[in-house]
């Protein structure tokens, strides 16, 4: 066999071999869990002008989360909010002490929420409610309530 064909077959062999054990060592682990998700529930509402209607932001599935933030949009023409309160998830029903900062923008058709747990606390799992907003329907017509700008945060 020339000496040229058996630098090759050894170059084949080489890579052969080292190739599968390079991309092996490249390969990026999967996430411990799913990621979380957040969401408007219930999904649809029916409301005549004049009326109120309450919705509460969850989230499912999180992993030791120690605060959290985001924004909500909703068609002006439309709606307004009346109230927002905290949701139980990260106070835990009121055992662990939170800061929660809400900021309502009737005129522009958006609210910022943020909330974190003070020390000391322990970071919180799983999934439940976050926000509890109530709206009032100021005309006829259909809008989405569209959570964006999101945040989660771990200790």
């Amino acid at each position: 066999m020339p000496e040229e064909t058996h630098t090759i077959r050894n170059l084949v062999i080489f890579f052969l071999i080292i190739l599968p054990l390079f991309t092996m060592s490249l390969q990026i682990p999967k996430a411990a869990g799913a990621i979380a998700k957040i969401y408007v529930e219930p999904y649809a509402n029916t409301a005549e002008p004049g009326e109120q209607f309450t919705v509460d932001v969850k989230i499912e599935g999180v992993a030791e989360l120690w605060a959290w933030s985001f924004y909500l949009n909703w068609t002006t023409s439309l709606l307004n909010v009346t109230s927002v309160t905290e949701g139980s998830f990260l106070n835990q029903e009121g055992a662990q002490t939170t800061y929660f900062v809400k900021k309502i923008y009737n005129n522009k058709g958006y609210l910022a929420l943020w909330d974190t747990l003070q020390t000391p606390a322990t970071s919180v799992s799983g999934s439940g409610t976050l926000a509890t907003i109530t709206f009032l329907v100021k005309a006829e017509g259909g809008s989405a309530l569209d959570v964006c700008n999101t945040d989660l945060i771990k200790k």
